[in-house]
């Protein structure tokens, strides 16, 4: 995984594994911005191993995208967000937005 990448990992929900796909944006820095706080979703960037929660990572791939730093500059730029939606403006929303501007 490198700089600006959109990483995810498998999250359990009510005791089921592998239930959904929790994502965010790697900073290169042994951060992640990601939507996170349980209860009141906000955009924040916390540590690579509070995202993982001991889980595989994974990349997702783009056939095109934003430049890292770009990706960076986008994550960044909504930091302190609490707009969660669940449908319309999630985790994987998100991310999506930061690569390549489509939510």
């Amino acid at each position: 995984m490198t700089r600006g990448d959109q990483i995810y990992v498998m999250r359990t929900l009510a005791g089921l594994d592998s239930l959904y796909q929790h994502h965010g944006i790697e900073c290169g820095d042994g951060t992640v911005i990601h939507y996170y706080k349980p209860g009141e979703a906000e955009i924040s960037r916390t540590s690579y191993e509070t995202f993982a929660q001991g889980k595989p990572v994974y990349t997702k791939h783009y056939t095109t995208s934003y430049v890292p730093d770009v990706v960076i500059e986008r994550a960044e730029s909504r930091l302190g967000e609490r707009q969660y939606s669940l449908l319309t403006n999630n985790c994987e929303h998100f991310a999506t937005w930061c690569k390549n501007w489509r939510k």
